[in-house]
């Protein structure tokens, strides 16, 4: 039996849905940098969604339709984050955790690392990517806990450590669950979608990188989605008024 440190967290069944690492010497999808150039643009855009007609036109986007390739993902978020958006298959949805814009709006991001332990402790961690947001808001205004949740087997884990994120002591091939909670709180509404890019990261305690996977925390203000709702954008930036 898993000794917990200090206090017990139940053990998991294992979650066949449970996302894997990305190769740990990848950088994964790619993220908003504050260097990003942005191609100068005139300053109509029929479609309203945040890239003017000319920079639709050198793209290959429609200046007419909000989400070109109908995926559930404006034009503007895909051109600044780098996606394709003229790609259907891009983002992966599995990248996006949706979190309601209201103040009881919680969600947990379940994952799990297979690896082979050799005696040490195994910490998750948890980082902000830049945010395209004119209130300079990320992913951090949202966090609020990484909690280790099971090992499998069992056996191979000598403890766990809700305090520190960690499990103590792994040895052998070992699956280890964890989960990470995010509450909307007291942040203010806005009543339009956005999108904020992370990272968590598991290490040994020796600092072996063995697992790292870039997410987005997407704000759904009530009642809409992807797909039907208007997206935040910084409209200076691409389209100037």
């Amino acid at each position: 039996m898993l000794r917990a440190l200090p206090i017990l967290v139940a053990l998991s069944v294992l979650s066949a849905g449970c996302p894997r690492s990305e190769n740990p010497g990848d950088a994964g999808p790619l993220f908003p940098e504050s260097s990003l150039p942005f191609p100068d643009a005139s300053n109509e855009d029929q479609d309203v969604d945040g890239l003017c007609d000319r920079l639709e036109e050198a793209l290959g986007t429609s200046p007419t339709e909000a989400d070109t390739d109908g995926d559930g993902f404006s034009d503007w978020f895909e051109y600044v984050y780098r996606s394709d958006p003229l790609a259907g298959n891009e983002p992966e949805r599995d990248r996006f955790v949706y979190i309601s814009e209201s103040e009881g709006g919680t969600v947990t991001y379940d994952f799990e690392v297979d690896m082979r332990g050799q005696g040490e402790s195994y910490t998750a961690s948890f980082e902000s990517l830049e945010a395209y947001d004119l209130t300079e808001v990320r992913a951090d205004a949202f966090f609020d806990s990484i909690t280790p949740t099971y090992a499998l087997p069992e056996s191979n884990a000598a403890a766990l450590n809700p305090e520190s994120t960690s499990f103590q002591e792994v040895v052998g091939r070992t699956v280890l669950g964890f989960s990470a909670r995010f509450v909307f709180g007291d942040s203010t509404p806005r009543g339009c979608l956005r999108a904020y890019p992370f990272r968590l990261y598991v290490k040994s305690s020796g600092g072996r990188l063995i697992y790292r996977r870039t997410q987005y925390l997407l704000v759904l203000p009530p009642g809409q989605t992807s797909r039907t709702g208007d997206w935040c954008f910084p409209a200076e930036l691409l389209c100037p008024r």
